[in-house]
């Protein structure tokens, strides 16, 4: 006598063994990498165009971003110190000034992606504000300038530095 398919059978396809995806976890965190490097590399051009090519402003963006990847490269390193004193006994406060602690951060991937994310942005920001924002440079010709004038004043005209 035929019965009747019970729902609780298994699905052909169910017995089929899935291989292992070990890349699968790297996808997202290089994903979310890519993304925030790309928004800092997009808002940093935007930045150019926008900006006057010299003057204060552009000078006091640029700086800014400087200073700002540079607090981000001290909290990455602060916190891929900390993840790596949880993995490897050997690491200690020392390591805060040596990059040695990258190399164990690096190995342990996925694990340790917001870190290594965090120092790729940090990295994107210093560079950005350095070859494509630019204008660093002004504050300085400024007080050169400045120097100049009152080397004028003081030494005369026919004398310079």
């Amino acid at each position: 006598m035929p019965t009747a398919k019970s729902s609780e059978e298994p699905e052909p396809w169910r017995h089929v063994p899935r291989p292992p995806r070990p890349w699968l976890p790297w996808v997202s965190e290089i994903a979310v990498c890519l993304f925030g490097i790309g928004v800092m590399v997009g808002v940093s051009i935007y930045a150019h165009y926008r900006l006057p090519e010299t003057g204060p402003e552009r000078a006091r963006w640029s700086a800014l971003q400087f200073v700002l990847g540079l607090v981000a490269l001290c909290g990455a390193q602060i916190w891929a110190v900390v993840i790596g004193c949880r993995l490897d006994d050997r690491l200690g406060a020392r390591d805060l000034f040596l990059p040695r602690v990258w190399l164990l951060t690096v190995r342990r991937l996925p694990e340790t992606g917001p870190p290594v994310c965090l120092v790729l942005w940090a990295l994107t920001l210093v560079a950005t504000a350095a070859f494509v924002v630019g204008g660093l440079t002004w504050e300085l010709r400024s007080v050169v300038e400045r120097i100049e004038e009152i080397y004028q004043i003081y030494f005369g005209s026919g004398a310079r530095p």
